[in-house]
């Protein structure tokens, strides 16, 4: 599991106690679901670039949250929306928290191995926001009333991992790129001049957007001894990544929206099915017909007209659809024809044949369960062996968690009296 952007509804508090947790953000202009949903569906390729262009400090009311595992940092923020005061008065107040969570950096200080889990990670998002609404002062015995009912999904990035043995990851890169771009997929790909950098290909799906890398930079990763760094630095070097982000369409779509929506996930292939519809624009064209990459057989062409045929012993000869003599009027019916058994005569058959690796990637690439992560690095990484552990932390964090001072505009300083640590009730109902 790489990251998720989660939106945790508040428990129910009196207005005071959300006018009390606003003033510990940023007077800035109060966001509603629907101008937050509405910001991230205008940009569902890069929303992070986006959000920080458009909508960021300027606009949403944002307060740091420092992770008491690791001390990496991510942005809460607070969304409004209309509560009934007393008296039938109706105000904006808080009713949730936006945050995006890169998961195994908030647990385990770096993403090198992973598992993947989806109802683990909304686990790890409600340990975090309950931790800051403790922070922000809220009483500890509201804060206790959350449940992963509380918390839902808009965006999910599931980071599958392959362990490379016999091939290099640069190759499995540019066979995606490759195949991608003679497909015609809408995609990009860069190929920086620096050594520590490697190539990256984005494929982009309708709801789906995967992006194909070899992890080579570790500017936000903590590591705990050197030793632990070379070899997390190099196992990353052997592992093709390919994160595949769910847009909150996907989500809906697959009813994957709750984290315990995923609490079954491996057991059901839902993990399977996704990277499936992931790889689906590189193993099969527009119609559904799988990529062909060897010469069609007598039995896969009975079907074909004369014409059709015609053309395909021209075009497997080296022609092309612009010299073929059989008549411009009929191209359009052929190619289509063609596209029925997995070949895209708009490009040579050269081409077809030596540029597209969609066999290479299926055989290479079919779902094999979980992640594997080494068993030397379990305790450094987000994976079931390191759970337990992880969870124990959390469990820790919160209950030793304490409100911060406030600092008001004129100066003066308060600090909201400690309360009690975390009753035993809350491990039971996370567990």
């Amino acid at each position: 599991m790489d990251s998720i952007c989660a939106i945790t509804t508040l428990p129910d508090m009196p207005p005071d106690e959300r006018r009390a947790l606003e003033e510990r953000f940023p007077k800035k202009t109060p966001c509603s679901l629907a101008k937050f949903l509405a910001m991230r569906n205008m940009a569902p390729h890069d929303p992070d670039k986006w959000w920080k262009k458009k909508w960021g400090s300027h606009l949403i009311a944002g307060r740091e949250h420092i992770s008491p595992l690791s001390g990496t940092g991510t942005v809460m923020r607070l969304i409004h929306g209309p509560v009934l005061v007393g008296n039938g008065r109706v105000e904006q107040l808080p009713v949730a928290i936006q945050v995006d969570l890169n998961v195994p950096s908030y647990t385990v200080a770096n993403n090198v191995a992973m598992g993947l889990s989806g109802y683990r990670a909304g686990e790890v998002a409600l340990w975090a926001v309950s931790i800051e609404l403790i922070r922000c002062g809220v009483p500890r015995h509201l804060v206790d009333k959350l449940t992963l009912a509380n918390v839902k999904y808009y965006e999910v990035t599931l980071c599958f991992q392959r362990l490379l043995e016999e091939l290099r990851v640069e190759d499995m890169v540019r066979w995606a790129y490759d195949t991608a771009r003679h497909l015609g997929l809408h995609n990009r790909t860069f190929l920086p001049a620096k050594l520590e950098s490697n190539w990256s290909a984005y494929i982009h799906g309708e709801d789906i957007v995967s992006l194909w890398y070899q992890k080579t930079k570790h500017k936000h990763a903590i590591y705990r001894n050197g030793d632990v760094q070379k070899r997390m630095r190099r196992l990353a070097l052997e592992i093709l990544r390919i994160d595949v982000r769910l847009s909150v369409q996907a989500l809906d779509s697959l009813n994957l929206t709750q984290p315990e929506q995923w609490e079954h996930a491996h057991a059901k292939g839902t993990y399977r099915k996704i990277l499936k519809g992931a790889l689906r624009p590189l193993l099969v064209l527009p119609n559904g017909h799988p990529v062909r990459t060897i010469a069609p057989r007598p039995i896969d062409i009975k079907h074909l007209s004369k014409k059709a045929k015609s053309f395909l012993k021209h075009y497997l000869a080296g022609g092309l659809v612009d010299n073929w003599p059989g008549g411009e009027l009929d191209r359009p019916t052929v190619l289509a024809e063609l596209l029925t058994i997995g070949i895209d005569a708009r490009m040579s058959w050269q081409r077809h044949k030596a540029r597209i690796h969609s066999s290479k990637l299926k055989k290479l690439l079919e779902h094999r369960g979980d992640n594997v992560v080494p068993i030397d690095v379990h305790s450094d990484s987000f994976c079931k062996a390191n759970w337990t552990a992880i969870k124990g932390r959390l469990e820790k964090a919160y209950a030793e968690a304490r409100p911060e001072q406030l600092i008001d505009l004129k100066g003066s300083q308060w600090e909201v009296t400690p309360t009690s640590a975390r009753p035993a009730g809350r491990a039971r109902r996370a567990a």
